[in-house]
């Protein structure tokens, strides 16, 4: 350049000159430092990588926290779920339990009760017999008279199907029998026909056709043999539907059973084995089961199955009226025998409320096959032959003896009359639930339960993750500011007096008093925003009062070259240009100085206008500057 040119730089150079005496002690915290982010490697270092990893730390750390609480939370969410579950299974599963023994309790009261009231009606009906006796009667050779009013008041009292008085004749008194049953016979036979009519209750066929035996007889119509020693023929019966000789067929002759034996002989009450339960691959038995079906189809009701398990109660009757409260050991050998024909579903019907389903009766014997029941409320199904309940409820099984009868009953028993026999083929109850009962109490409230704990957490952790995704962006958000805030901070101070700023500015952490820590990257944030405001408040304002608190970061470089560069004629050739052309050549220059001062180590301090100031060995000291 010319004069001219010289003369328009004289004010910046004069400025340039009147800094180079502070040359020797320039500091690394000067207040203007308007030099590049992009300055050698000591001052940018530092800025590129603390927050990083600081981001990487906090992010570290809060991973962990939200892997601690999904974990606590899928453990408490796993620990209510299985309590839940099995608190309401338990319940459920308890009240099943509670209700299938009701249930069986009251079906065992009532298979006592019904047992009780029959051999009460029978006992009634005997000593209401046994009362009216004439005393010039003697037996076997006694009339009963009404005997069809009084079996079918009991009949109705009772369970039973047909009632037959059985006579005890002896060879002695057998010539006596046969005689009297020629002589009123059929007059007995005859008054029951008769009110067989008018009886609502009675189904079948009235047949006056019959043909009387006035002599004992046995199976297939054979006279039984004179010197039978002990008798009991069939004498008043209720219904009877004559096709054959309603009387003298002698119950002893029956060979499926000895319990009108041990009735006689012991002064008990039997029941016999079971029958109509035959075999089905075995064709007599099925053949023996369907006659005794067809006997009982013209008794019964139309609607009713005849061919079903059935047995009869043997009852002993004693002649004397001072023997009817008597005990068994002091009784004198039985006159009749009343057999109480009945099937054994009536002993078990009705006996629970309507709603009431799958209860599994299985009745046992030891002298013939067990047998099932399926209870549905007051009906009843006969299943078949055998044992038909599920083994899984064996678990739940509750059993009961038919001879204690105290057993069954919640009340004391009121029955007076002849013991039950307890050791004679022995009846007893095996009662099970079903699978339907079992569904109609475990239902899928627990899992539902155990669902709606799980849909719960489902959506508290639904609700976590988006509350964390929301903080999470935000301190992206924050983060990204940091950065650019650092960045700014770096290019203004060398990287020993930023740290030193951010160390002697930093936050305090409390933790004791219940607030929580700022973030690194918030922290950061407000720091480098308050220390850019700080130095561009002093740079604008030329008030070089410290805004900080602490001391002064001031430190002494005595070897250190500072370069002063000025554009000669700048300001008369600016004058000239438009602004873009004007920071076209600036940006070129600054940018090339810049290239080679990172190339050099050498630290820029500040651009002002046209000046470029620039030193070497600070903030790192070289012996070489």
């Amino acid at each position: 350049g010319g004069d001219d040119l010289s003369r328009d730089d004289d004010d910046d150079n004069n400025s340039s000159a009147a800094n180079s005496h502070d040359a020797a002690s320039i500091s690394s915290g000067m207040n203007m430092s308007a030099r590049s982010s992009k300055n050698g490697d000591d001052s940018g270092a530092g800025s590129s990588t603390m927050l990083p990893s600081i981001a990487k730390h906090e992010t570290l750390a809060l991973m962990g926290a939200k892997c601690i609480v999904l974990a606590v939370l899928v453990t408490m969410t796993a620990a209510l779920a299985t309590g839940i579950y099995f608190y309401v299974s338990n319940q459920e599963t308890n009240q099943f339990e509670d209700h299938f023994e009701e249930y069986s309790n009251k079906i065992l009261e009532g298979i006592g009760g019904t047992l009780e009231e029959t051999f009460g009606a029978i006992d009634l009906m005997g000593a209401s017999i046994v009362a009216s006796t004439p005393d010039d009667q003697a037996w076997p050779t006694v009339k009963v008279p009404n005997f069809a009013l009084r079996a079918s008041k009991t009949i109705a009292l009772s369970r039973i199907k047909v009632l037959v008085m059985c006579v005890v004749v002896t060879d002695t008194t057998r010539p006596r029998w046969e005689n009297f049953t020629a002589e009123v016979g059929r007059e007995w036979v005859d008054e029951t026909l008769e009110f067989l009519a008018t009886d609502a209750n009675f189904y079948g066929p009235i047949n006056t056709d019959y043909y009387p035996r006035n002599e004992v007889f046995g199976q297939n119509g054979e006279t039984r043999p004179e010197s039978t020693e002990l008798m009991i023929p069939a004498w008043y019966a209720y219904p009877i539907v004559a096709k054959w000789s309603p009387f003298n067929y002698d119950y002893f002759a029956l060979d499926y059973t000895e319990a009108h034996r041990y009735a006689i002989d012991n002064k008990v009450v039997t029941i016999t084995e079971p029958y109509m339960l035959p075999d089905p691959d075995n064709e007599e038995e099925v053949e023996q089961a369907q006659s005794y079906a067809d006997w009982y189809k013209d008794r019964i009701a139309p609607d009713e199955i005849p061919l079903e398990p059935a047995a009869e109660i043997y009852f002993p009757m004693f002649g004397k009226a001072d023997e009817i409260q008597a005990t068994t050991s002091e009784k004198e050998d039985a006159v009749a025998l009343f057999a109480a024909s009945f099937y054994w579903r009536d002993m078990i019907r009705n006996l629970l409320p309507s709603g009431t389903r799958g209860i599994i009766v299985v009745t046992e014997n030891p002298c013939a096959p067990s047998f099932t029941y399926k209870v549905s409320g007051p009906d009843v199904t006969y299943i078949g032959r055998g044992d038909h309940h599920d083994s899984k409820f064996n678990h739940m099984a509750i059993h009961g003896i038919v001879a204690q009868l105290e057993s069954f009953r919640i009340h004391n028993s009121t029955y007076t009359g002849p013991h039950m026999a307890e050791e004679y083929c022995p009846y007893s109850f095996s009662i099970y639930p079903t699978n339907e009962l079992e569904d109609e109490h475990i239902t899928k409230d627990a899992i539902l339960a155990t669902v709606l704990t799980i849909s719960i957490f489902l959506v508290t952790a639904l609700t976590f993750l988006l509350y964390d995704f929301f903080v999470e962006r935000r301190q992206k958000v924050v983060l990204s500011t940091a950065e650019k805030s650092n960045a700014v901070v770096s290019s203004l101070f060398p990287a020993n007096v930023r740290d030193r700023l951010y160390a002697e500015n930093a936050p305090t952490q409390v933790g004791n008093h219940g607030k929580k820590q700022a973030s690194a990257a918030t922290s950061s944030s407000m720091l480098n925003d308050e220390i850019i405001v700080n130095a561009l408040q002093q740079g604008s304002s030329g008030d070089h009062a410290r805004s900080f608190e602490g001391r002064p970061i001031a430190e002494l470089y005595t070897n250190t070259t500072v370069m002063f560069a000025d554009i000669v004629g700048f300001t008369a050739w600016s004058s000239t240009r438009e602004p873009e052309q004007v920071f076209i050549l600036l940006e070129s220059i600054y940018g090339a100085f810049d290239k080679i001062a990172r190339q050099r180590g050498v630290f820029k301090v500040e651009t002002i206008g046209d000046s470029y100031v620039a030193v070497c060995g600070l903030p790192t000291e070289r012996k070489h500057h």
